[in-house]
């Protein structure tokens, strides 16, 4: 299945920001449960976040971004990469996430 690397920029104040964040979590952890998203994280300094995610194609990846609160707001926008994944080293992987 194919891999995504998504970047999500805010498009407006960070005060717009927030009346939609409650909502865009919801969505994240969605798609986190549906094994959609692998990881979510925030930028740093916080201007968006990044996703690793997979899908069926480019086009179903883009339709879901479409869905996202965040989107269907008009409070930020996603830059949507396909990735070729050639190696993982999982034990790096282990030890950064945090424990649930």
């Amino acid at each position: 299945m194919p891999l995504f690397l998504l970047s999500v920029s805010y498009l407006t104040s960070f005060e717009e920001v927030e009346k939609h964040l409650p909502a865009h979590i919801t969505w994240l952890e969605q798609q986190y449960e549906q094994s959609i998203y692998l990881f979510f994280a925030r930028k740093v300094p916080f201007t968006g976040g990044v996703c690793l995610a997979v899908a069926e194609s480019a086009h179903q990846m883009a339709e879901i971004t479409e869905s996202d609160p965040f989107r269907t707001s008009n409070v930020a926008k996603y830059e949507i990469q396909e990735l070729d994944l050639t190696k993982v080293n999982t034990s790096v992987l282990k030890n950064m996430c945090p424990t649930e």
